[in-house]
């Protein structure tokens, strides 16, 4: 799968928001956006090895979702912002960009294709932002600015 996106200024960091898996019957647990407990590696006891060998979370499928954030690097010390962006919907890659030729796609992959929705909301940030990172299992996130100030910003108010 592959998917590409825009935002107003180039961004020199990105992190993932760690989030809650849902269940196999893909009910999603509705305690927190954000799982207390998240790690940055996969849960040996919920994955599972796909046909290229790459362990795989076992609720994964698509569509897929994702949530990032990133920092900007704008022209105006004013103009920079961080980006909280979802990414929902995002199907197999049916032509473009195709790497793996040995991947059926079908004439139904092709019917079932939906365009991904990115959706993202902005916060302000004074300077550019050379480094962002997210506390994982958290909204808690750290950025690093073109000042060597750092800022802490929790982005629940952003999701």
């Amino acid at each position: 799968m592959m998917h590409r996106s825009k935002v107003e200024w180039p961004c020199l960091s990105v992190d993932y928001l760690v989030k809650e898996r849902c269940t196999p019957e893909g009910v999603a647990n509705p305690k927190s956006w954000f799982d207390q407990t998240a790690s940055h590696g996969l849960d040996p006891a919920k994955t599972k090895m796909d046909k290229h060998k790459r362990a795989r979370h076992v609720n994964d499928k698509f569509p897929m979702q994702m949530y990032m954030v990133a920092g900007s690097q704008a022209e105006k010390k004013a103009d920079n912002k961080i980006y909280v962006m979802k990414w929902d919907e995002m199907a197999k890659t049916v032509d473009e960009d195709n790497v793996d030729s040995d991947d059926d796609n079908s004439d139904d992959d092709k019917k079932n294709y939906v365009e991904p929705v990115i959706r993202y909301e902005s916060l302000p940030h004074k300077g550019a932002i050379n480094r962002i990172r997210s506390m994982h299992g958290s909204p808690i996130v750290a950025t690093w600015s073109e000042d060597a100030e750092v800022g802490i910003y929790n982005i629940t108010p952003a999701l």
